[in-house]
């Protein structure tokens, strides 16, 4: 449901962005928001149905924590319908003692 408008402003407003490709096709993409010292935050990871399981997805996460905006950032957050267990691997843990509040328009 998301416009190529939005897409763009959605682009344009974020602090770091990663993609990965295969020829002239996209398989993969993630991007982060952050203040650079405090928080940051992991968004829209995504890769390619034909091509997880090959490395992709953990290749855009290192990227985006090691990026120069993210990687002296104190706390970063992502959320996760059901890759938990990926996450992981970059010592992302569960928190239970915050809550996850949405202000949707």
């Amino acid at each position: 449901s998301r416009t190529i408008n939005d897409l763009k402003t959605c682009l344009a407003n974020s602090d770091v962005i990663i993609s990965l490709w295969v020829g002239n096709e996209i398989v993969g993409f993630g991007r982060a928001l952050t203040d650079g010292i405090f928080r940051g935050v992991l968004w829209d990871i995504v890769i390619d149905q034909n091509h997880q399981g090959k490395g992709f997805g953990t290749l855009i996460v290192k990227n985006l924590l090691s990026s120069e905006k993210i990687k002296n950032t104190k706390k970063v957050y992502l959320m996760t319908t059901n890759k938990k267990q990926f996450y992981s691997q970059f010592d992302f843990k569960e928190v239970t003692t915050q809550n996850l509040l949405i202000h949707e328009l």
